[in-house]
């Protein structure tokens, strides 16, 4: 077991390695003023350096004492101390992050940053956008029923929204069968099984498709998985039905986390509550307006899952992490994500991010719809933001209100069910930030 440790951390180390040179070129290539990155030895006017911020815990970094990790062609894998006092620009800073910068000449063995280079220069490109017919995505995230229960009716709801709102594809986030979930985790086989009964039978006669994304939280029986670390795997699951008769909704399992082909729209989801976790280790300096939308910057600039080390709660194999987090993977036009503050569609830099509650606490799913996109050579379109989508927020209990329902609801206000465009999404991202500050 510590012999596979040990092969464990060499592997991420030389991933770091190869991630930092490869940020580095792309950054050269971004800035042509920037001429080369400096060995945190040399230090003088005008130098650029560049490193991943390294933590021994998952802490929020200190700003006036953060320590840089260098690669190993460029600094010989050498730390260094930074100083963000200096920046003057809203900006979040969390363990694992890849960072460019000017800075000072060296005072007590310590950088002090001046500069910092913009991530989104160097983030994966967008594939131009062309596609058939309008695509309406209804997103939903588990848990599907909350600690105490057993019950499937919220599934059954969602199942019934799917039909009624015209949905084309619908993406379903873990965790399904739920480990802190002691009634239906200690019957975990007879529940997926239940699960699945109700995902043919339910939109058995309706043509859609849907997306299950499992989740480490997941209670697996040995049949459909046996690992819990992430990313996990799809789930090996056969969906039996008579024979010569075939549902008309295709129903496929994917990873975790994994990029889905809309017909032509790239989708990047993960069932982690890695919003969360990178609030949690993040610092943040220069607060204007929304602090989501830099956090939201990260995830589309840095991968899906950029935190290192990881949190307590959440195992991570990080050599097979690589291919959702390296910088040369095609870049997503929407980003989905589970989130414990409020439900939001917002535009980030071009991309559009779907972050939504868990349906066991607010009972609600969201809508997009994009419009039909024919990007051509001479007017490519690369993004759905600017392709007039408009979005909502379904109930799936209008006529349930608990007094919990309450509480939660005042805790982390949500959007009305009233379809709205992208105007107000921005507005919508900066009355999150006394959330994130009070978390």
């Amino acid at each position: 077991m510590e012999h596979m440790r040990h092969v464990q951390v060499a592997a991420t180390k030389n991933m770091f390695d190869v991630l930092i040179d490869r940020h580095a070129e792309a950054y050269l290539e971004a800035y042509p003023e920037v001429k080369e990155f400096s060995d945190f030895e040399r230090s003088g006017t005008g130098h650029y350096y560049i490193g991943m911020i390294w933590a021994d815990d998952n802490e929020k970094p200190l700003v006036e004492s953060t320590k840089l990790r260098g690669s190993l062609s460029l600094t010989n894998n050498s730390l260094v101390e930074l100083d963000f006092s200096a920046i003057d620009s809203q900006q979040s800073f969390f363990p694992g992050q890849i960072i460019a910068f000017l800075a000072d000449p060296f005072t007590k063995r310590q950088l002090t940053t001046r500069k910092l280079l913009d991530p989104m220069r160097i983030a994966p490109r967008l594939k131009t956008i062309t596609t058939d017919d309008t695509i309406r995505l209804l997103v939903a995230a588990g848990p599907f029923m909350r600690p105490e229960q057993d019950d499937w009716s919220l599934f059954d709801n969602i199942i019934t929204s799917i039909k009624e709102n015209n949905a084309t594809h619908v993406i379903l986030m873990g965790p399904f069968v739920d480990m802190e979930n002691k009634l239906i985790g200690s019957k975990y086989d007879l529940n997926w099984r239940t699960c699945f009964d109700k995902l043919v039978e339910g939109p058995f006669d309706y043509a859609c498709d849907v997306y299950l994304v499992p989740s480490s939280r997941d209670v697996l029986p040995n049949y459909l998985s046996a690992t819990y670390f992430y990313p996990s795997p799809r789930l090996e699951f056969e969906i039996r039905v008579k024979e010569k008769i075939h549902p008309k909704c295709n129903i496929t399992s994917v990873s975790d986390p994994a990029q889905i082909d809309l017909g032509g729209i790239y989708l990047d989801v993960t069932s982690a509550e890695v919003l969360l976790h990178l609030n949690k280790c993040s610092t943040f300096i220069n607060k204007q307006g929304s602090v989501f939308a830099s956090l939201y910057r990260h995830l589309i600039s840095l991968g899906i899952y950029p935190i290192y080390p990881s949190p307590t709660d959440i195992a991570i194999d990080y050599p097979k992490l690589m291919k959702h987090i390296q910088l040369d993977r095609l870049g997503p036009h929407i980003l989905t994500i589970p989130t414990r503050f409020k439900t939001s569609v917002v535009p980030v830099d071009d991309r559009l991010v779907v972050a939504v509650q868990k349906c066991s606490t607010t009972k609600q799913v969201v809508l997009v719809e994009i419009p039909k996109i024919e990007g051509t050579s001479e007017t490519p379109i690369n993004s759905v933001v600017h392709a007039n989508y408009t979005h909502k927020i379904i109930n799936l209990c209008p006529a349930i209100k608990t007094e919990e329902d309450d509480q939660a609801s005042s805790m982390t206000p949500l959007e009305s069910t009233t379809t709205t465009s992208q105007g107000s999404d921005t507005a919508s991202l900066s009355t999150q930030a006394t959330l994130i500050e009070s978390q």
